[in-house]
């Protein structure tokens, strides 16, 4: 009787070892795997680029036009500093009266602290690109280089994976 019992102890930690090990294998290949992690920063990178579009939105409303993509409006466009040009728009710092300065900020303020740390950052931490009229029809447009971080400028293959404001739905 107490050999029995003592197989079937044997046996439960045994069976209960095992299902341990294969839950924990199955925990870390789901959190190892690219394509989950890549689907998290993309679920990310989504949202900030929404909420960025809604301040674009109020701050049309009040200003009556898009916020530029250009330091100097006859300038050439740089990337790189498009989300800083941008930000600094949203924020009311380069309205020409105060007034209209404290309204655009008063109305985008809510959506930028929304956009949680960097709001020039997308969800793989990278910056992203504002463009005042590179969207279908014309509107503005965000632009995340995605997982591999390349914008494609010099190689179009690298923007399939590009994630762009004017195609989330």
């Amino acid at each position: 009787m107490a050999e029995q019992r003592q197989g079937r102890r044997w046996l439960f930690w045994v069976l209960g070892g095992t299902l341990l090990v294969i839950v924990l294998l199955g925990v870390l290949l789901y959190i190892l795997d690219p394509r989950v992690v890549d689907r998290q920063r993309r679920q990310e990178t989504v949202p900030r680029m929404s909420l960025l579009m809604a301040a674009v939105r109020a701050y049309r409303v009040v200003a009556g036009a898009d916020p530029p993509d250009r330091a100097v409006a006859a300038g050439p466009y740089d990337g790189n500093a498009s989300m800083d040009v941008l930000l600094a728009h949203l924020k009311g710092r380069t309205a020409g009266s105060a007034p209209t300065a404290r309204r655009i900020a008063a109305a985008t303020r809510p959506f930028l602290q929304l956009v949680q740390g960097q709001p020039d950052r997308d969800g793989y931490s990278r910056p992203m690109r504002y463009y005042s009229d590179r969207a279908v029809g014309g509107r503005p447009l965000f632009l995340s280089a995605g997982p591999d971080g390349d914008f494609g400028d010099q190689d179009e293959a690298k923007r399939e994976d590009n994630i762009r404001s004017d195609m989330q739905r």
